[in-house]
C-alpha cells in the first residue's frame, strides 16, 4: 500500500502566516503591480500573482509571505479577462522580461502610462533620463532618449511599438550615443537566407550575431529521387568503381542514406572518396570516412 506524497517542505526563512507554504488560494486581481504582477486582496490581504491580470479571477499557490503581503504562483485562470491574450514570444514566463505580453497592447499602453503618472504623482522628478527600446537585441532595435514626463509623446513622435522596454533613472546619462549592439557590422540589414530550411539554422544564427535581421526562404529544397532504381543499380556495383565523387554535404546524407537502407559501409569497398569543399568532408566524417582527395584550395 502506498503512503500519501508528504508535503513540500518550506524554506528555512518562510514567515508561516497568514498562509502556509504552497497554500492554494482563490482571488479577484484588481491591478498590476509596476513589475507587471497582478495584484488582488484576500480578506483585505495584499497577494501578488505573477502572471495574472486585471479583472480575472485566479487560483494562486502561496510561496512567500512578507510584512505587508504575500507573493504566489498562478495555478490557474478560473475567469480570464477579456484582455488577456497568447503571448508572442515562447519564452514568456521563463526569461523574466516582457511581464505584459499576455495582456493586449492597447491595456499595454494604458497601464504603462498609469505606472509613469504614478512616479510622477509621487514625486519623481519630470525632467528624470529616460530610455525607451523597441526589439532589444535584435537587428531591427531602435532607441530614443527623453525626459520621464514626455515619455509616451517622445514614443509616438518616434513610431515605437512593442515588444519593448523602458529604462528610467540616471543610468540612462550614462548610455553611449551608439551602443555595442548599433555598431555590430551588419545592424539592421536585411538579409534572405535562400539555403534549405534544415540548413539555414546556423546560418541565421551566425547573421543575428552580426545584427542582421534574417529571413528565411528557402530556393531549393531537397527531395528523394521518385525512383531509387538508378542509384540501386550503381549500389550494386559499388565494387567495380575507382572513385566515388561528392559534390555536396546533401549528396553525402542522400547517398548514405539509401546505402545503409540496402546494406552497410563495407560495400565501398576499396573505392576512393573525393570531396568539392570542407563542407562535404566534413560530411563524411560524420560516418567515420576521410576524403582521399579535396581541392587545395578548398582549404
Amino acid at each position: 500500500m502506498s503512503s500519501a506524497p508528504l508535503p513540500p517542505r518550506p524554506p528555512k526563512k518562510f514567515i508561516p502566516t497568514p498562509f502556509s507554504f504552497h497554500q492554494e488560494i482563490e482571488l479577484e486581481i484588481a491591478t498590476l503591480t509596476n513589475m507587471g504582477q497582478g495584484l488582488g486582496r484576500l480578506d483585505g490581504w495584499v497577494v501578488m500573482v505573477a502572471f495574472a491580470l486585471p479583472g480575472e479571477r485566479v487560483r494562486a499557490r502561496v510561496f512567500r509571505n512578507e510584512k505587508n503581503f504575500s507573493e504566489a504562483d498562478l495555478v490557474e485562470v478560473l475567469t480570464p479577462s477579456v484582455e488577456r491574450i497568447a503571448p508572442r514570444c515562447p519564452l514568456f514566463g521563463q526569461c523574466g522580461g516582457c511581464q505584459y505580453q499576455n495582456l493586449a497592447y492597447p491595456a499595454q499602453l494604458r497601464w504603462k502610462r498609469q505606472q509613469v503618472a504614478e512616479l510622477l504623482k509621487h514625486g519623481m522628478d519630470p525632467s528624470t533620463p529616460t530610455l525607451i527600446v523597441e526589439r532589444a537585441s535584435l537587428g531591427e532595435m531602435r532607441s530614443v532618449t527623453t525626459r520621464l514626463a514626455d515619455l509616451e509623446a517622445v514614443r509616438r513622435a518616434a513610431g515605437l511599438e512593442a515588444p519593448g522596454l523602458i529604462v528610467i533613472g540616471e543610468a540612462v546619462r550614462h548610455r553611449q550615443p551608439s551602443s555595442w549592439f548599433e555598431q555590430r557590422p551588419l545592424f539592421g540589414r536585411r538579409v534572405l537566407v535562400t539555403r534549405p530550411k534544415h540548413q539555414a539554422e546556423a546560418m541565421v544564427h551566425q547573421l543575428e550575431i552580426l545584427g542582421a535581421v534574417p529571413s528565411v526562404l528557402p530556393a531549393i529544397e531537397i527531395r528523394d529521387p521518385a525512383d531509387w532504381a538508378p542509384v540501386d543499380a550503381a549500389l550494386d556495383r559499388l565494387g567495380q568503381f575507382d572513385w566515388l565523387v561528392f559534390t555536396s554535404a546533401n549528396g553525402v546524407q542522400g547517398f548514405f542514406k539509401r546505402l545503409l537502407i540496402r546494406g552497410d559501409l563495407r560495400q565501398l569497398g576499396r573505392v576512393k572518396i573525393a570531396a568539392i569543399g570542407p563542407k562535404t568532408a566534413a560530411a563524411l566524417r560524420d560516418y567515420h570516412l576521410k576524403a582521399d582527395a579535396l581541392p587545395k584550395d578548398a582549404h
